[in-house]
């Protein structure tokens, strides 16, 4: 997700700098109250419409991926259900609904509550930007790996079948779920050390007559007076290897999986054709209903067949839920690179629409996280069988019986 209250790039980290030479605390003085102004929210970035779509829109969004993803991760987990595809997907539910839920605290506190109309109290400087930016990010980063990761599961299991029986299987999904929570939280590393952050006593913009104890931070000795280097790797490092890299790969192996089911569509139909011919004498054209009705007869005497009609519904939905991550991915990673080289080279492409734009991007992926369930329900029979097996159980206390496979 993208941060909600910091500015992305080398001129960020240049301004930050000046707060060191002035501690005012004059409100109506932002030029010089530079060292608490970052955290003071709604003067920074935050507007009525951020501070609505935060507080309320938001976190009522995240409840309800609370509870698809939790319905999701206990179908999943089933015994019925489980496969290295299925494992991933609980990973992807996981990230996602982390990804959402660890800024919830935050959210409440000052967009719900109110809290960012006044200084950001000392206790919540660091935990704000570690709720809402960087641990956020860890997640994301992972769910976006994670579903490269399982398009690539589902390319070599149909067009390098030899290579899925010795590579795909759940071990192997398992351990690339660990390698890839492990270079997102690499990734992040840097920015978990790089703000050393001091009380100060401000006075109260919502109870003048009341001093609280505010904050402002100065950059860790590490990075010293390269702030704006430090700033612009991180970003343009991000930027490679976070958006362009894996929206690259998702939308390349998204394009080779729906021409694969094309090709499978097209080659089952031509079988049916001959298959209907040679039973019948007639031609394939003469009953196009008795065909459709033959090519739609699902097969329920075996587990699922690579290029049967039940594996290209599988591998349709898949193709659907890397569609949505491309969606939601492809205009964040453009809305970045745009934000980034405003501030390396100075140019006004955003101006001050930058924090509207944030909230709406964020809600935007926020938005996607219920829709893989509804996906899964509507492109998965087996999802939807042993979802229903999961609710009877729940509401009657009768054995389930596992249900076969799609």
């Amino acid at each position: 997700m993208i941060p909600l209250s910091e500015d992305t790039g080398g001129a960020a980290g240049d301004r930050l700098l000046l707060c060191n030479h002035t501690r005012s605390v004059d409100p109506e003085s932002p030029d010089t109250h530079n060292c608490v102004l970052p955290y003071y929210l709604f003067h920074e970035s935050v507007t009525h419409y951020t501070v609505f779509i935060y507080g309320h829109v938001t976190p009522a969004i995240i409840a309800v991926t609370m509870a698809t993803n939790c319905l999701t991760c206990f179908v999943l987990t089933r015994p019925n259900m489980r496969s290295p595809t299925n494992v991933i997907l609980v990973a992807m539910a996981t990230s996602d609904t982390l990804t959402g839920v660890i800024p919830l605290p935050a959210l409440v506190r000052f967009f719900t509550l109110g809290g960012c109309y006044d200084w950001v109290p000392f206790p919540w400087c660091r935990p704000y930007i570690f709720l809402t930016d960087h641990v956020p990010t860890v997640f994301h980063t992972a769910s976006i790996w994670l579903t490269v990761a399982l398009a690539l599961q589902r390319y070599v299991y149909i067009e390098h079948q030899h290579l899925a029986k010795r590579y795909c299987h759940v071990t192997s999904a398992v351990w690339t779920i660990f390698f890839v929570y492990v270079c997102a939280l690499a990734m992040q590393m840097p920015r978990f050390t790089e703000l050393h952050f001091t009380p100060i006593i401000v006075q109260s913009i919502l109870r003048p007559s009341t001093a609280i104890s505010g904050c402002y931070f100065d950059f860790a000795p590490t990075i010293g007076s390269h702030v704006g280097l430090h700033f612009s790797l991180y970003y343009w490092f991000r930027i490679v290897f976070c958006h362009l890299v894996p929206c690259s790969l998702l939308v390349g192996l998204n394009i080779r999986l729906g021409c694969t089911i094309r090709r499978s569509k097209h080659r089952h139909e031509r079988l049916m054709r001959e298959k209907l011919r040679c039973q019948t004498g007639r031609r394939p054209n003469d009953d196009a209903d008795e065909l459709r009705q033959a090519g739609r007869r699902p097969n329920d005497d075996g587990p699922v067949r690579l290029g049967s009609r039940e594996g290209n519904a599988a591998t349709l939905m898949l193709v659907a839920v890397v569609g949505l991550a491309i969606v939601v991915e492809v205009p964040l990673a453009c809305f970045v690179v745009v934000v980034v080289v405003e501030n390396t080279l100075g140019v006004a492409l955003v101006g001050g629409s930058v924090g509207v734009v944030t909230a709406f991007l964020n809600l935007f992926i926020v938005l996607g996280y219920p829709v893989n369930f509804v996906i899964y329900c509507v492109m998965s029979r087996q999802f939807r069988r042993t979802l229903a097996d999961v609710v009877r159980m729940r509401e009657v206390t009768s054995p389930v019986t596992p249900p076969t496979l799609p």
